[in-house]
């Protein structure tokens, strides 16, 4: 077969861009780029939705979003959650079962009682203690709303699970948890 035998069909337009911000749009420093402002401003200017879709919570995304100038749904916690920011509504919930998150917290507590463990509930963050020494995105420029006994707020449904330690605690864990 002759390469020029081949035919492609015409270029399809794009509608929509999904956009993760670490490793993506952000730069290695957390900041937005001039280019990338200038391309996702162009972007809007042609009629492409651009959704930022991000492990972050809402909270966490506001500025990039505001930045940006978006006008579009935001993807947060890996899909777990749909929100439009313009009208502070959450379209989409997908939360861990509260008996599996239980399970999972006194897993993890058992085999390390010195973890921090965190749970979200849509945009909001409780924890029983802070690690200075491991911070997470979220918690470079963010405060918890909540430190203390989580027991409290594992009877409804948890958006998201976090266990933070050191790499070779975690790694207890998670074979712990896969048992």
């Amino acid at each position: 077969m002759n390469t020029s035998d081949l035919t492609l069909p015409p270029m399809a337009r794009v509608e929509m861009v999904a956009i993760d911000l670490d490793g993506t749009l952000l730069r290695s420093d957390k900041r937005l780029s001039k280019r990338v402002i200038n391309a996702v401003t162009t972007a809007s200017n042609h009629g492409i939705r651009v959704v930022l879709a991000s492990a972050r919570p809402p909270r966490a995304v506001r500025q990039v979003y505001e930045c940006l100038g978006l006008q579009t749904l935001q993807i947060n916690y890996n899909g777990a959650l749909i929100q439009d920011p313009r009208r502070n509504r959450y379209l989409f919930h997908q939360p861990l079962e509260t008996t599996l998150a239980q399970r999972l917290g006194r897993v993890a507590r058992r085999t390390d009682r010195n973890m921090a463990v965190s749970i979200e509930i849509l945009d909001r963050w409780f924890t029983d203690r802070v690690d200075y020494d491991l911070p997470t995105e979220t918690s470079r420029s963010l405060n918890p709303d909540f430190i203390g006994d989580l027991n409290a707020f594992l009877h409804v449904p948890v958006t998201k699970l976090m266990f933070l330690a050191p790499p070779d605690r975690l790694n207890r864990v998670r074979k712990e948890i896969q048992k």
